[in-house]
Formats: C-alpha cells, sequence, structure tokens
C-alpha cells in the first residue's frame, strides 16, 4: 500500500479519485482513536526561529500545521468567508479556524466518510463546517468566498 500512495500522482488520472476516496474510507474505518487528522507531508522550517507558536494540543502536529500555516500566513483571514478544497479529515480547517478566525471556513471533500467524521470530530470550533462536494465542481455560487485555500489535493483531480 505504501508504494501506490509513495506513487500516487504518476498513477493514471481515471484512477486517482477513486483510490484517494478508497484510501479516506479506509482511513475513516480503521482511525478509531482519531489520530490521522491531516493528510498532508508536512512542513519544516530550516530556520528554528521561524517555527510557529502552537498550543500545546497541536504539537503533536506540528509539521502537517505549519505546512497549512505556511499557505495561509500572509492572509488576513479574520472576520472572511474561507473555502479549503479538498479539506481530508479536517485538521488543517481546524487550525486555521481556530488561529485565523475567519467568519466561516467551509471543508469540502470528496469523500462522504470523512465529512461525517469532521462534521462530527470538529463540531465544536465555531464557524467550521465540512460539505461532500468534487473540487472540479463546486457546489457554490460564484463569488462566495473570500479566500480558497488547497493543500496537497489537486493531484487527484483529473483536470
Amino acid at each position: 500500500m505504501s508504494k501506490i500512495v509513495e506513487k500516487f500522482a504518476e498513477l493514471p488520472k481515471p484512477l486517482r479519485k477513486p483510490l484517494w476516496k478508497w484510501w479516506h474510507k479506509i482511513m475513516n474505518k480503521y482511525d478509531q482513536r482519531n489520530i490521522a487528522n491531516f493528510l498532508n507531508y508536512g512542513f519544516d522550517y530550516l530556520n528554528e526561529e521561524e517555527s510557529i507558536q502552537l498550543k500545546n494540543q497541536d504539537e503533536t502536529n506540528r509539521y502537517c500545521i505549519q505546512l497549512y500555516d505556511h499557505v495561509v500566513n500572509k492572509a488576513d483571514l479574520k472576520g472572511k468567508d474561507v473555502l479549503e478544497v479538498g479539506a481530508g479529515r479536517g485538521g488543517g480547517a481546524s487550525y486555521i479556524t481556530r488561529y485565523y478566525e475567519p467568519k466561516s471556513y467551509i471543508g469540502l471533500d470528496i469523500t462522504e466518510s470523512s465529512i461525517d467524521f469532521c462534521n462530527n470530530y470538529y463540531k465544536k470550533v465555531e464557524g467550521l463546517s465540512f460539505v461532500c462536494g468534487n473540487a472540479e465542481s463546486l457546489p457554490f455560487e460564484d463569488s462566495s468566498f473570500d479566500f480558497v485555500v488547497n493543500v496537497e489535493s489537486a493531484r487527484c483531480y483529473n483536470d
């Protein structure tokens, strides 16, 4: 399995989406302790002084969180409407909502079991919600969001 995940981006495009949905379903079924809330590879700063300040509860996911932070840290998200396309298991959505305080944050993912997990696991994070949908055919009106976030999910898209 690790070889398939490693070579995922090299698979034929029509196989990527079904394989990714299958992988999410497996994770949602077997990760009963909710350990894997991030699905990205993570990011580390070359210079330790650049590392971000995290609450103790977030330290175990530092590298995954730092990738999300690296993507959004130049944007003013406070009080804005944000969409994350490819939210996976919701860890990044939770981090951004708790630390950057957008008015609303919607995490979209193609796997219904991931959306069910996220809406249950993160229900106490104010302003955060999750919807099932396809990144290549978004279920929202134009200009519905001030910012769109996408972290390492584009490799799954056919186009």
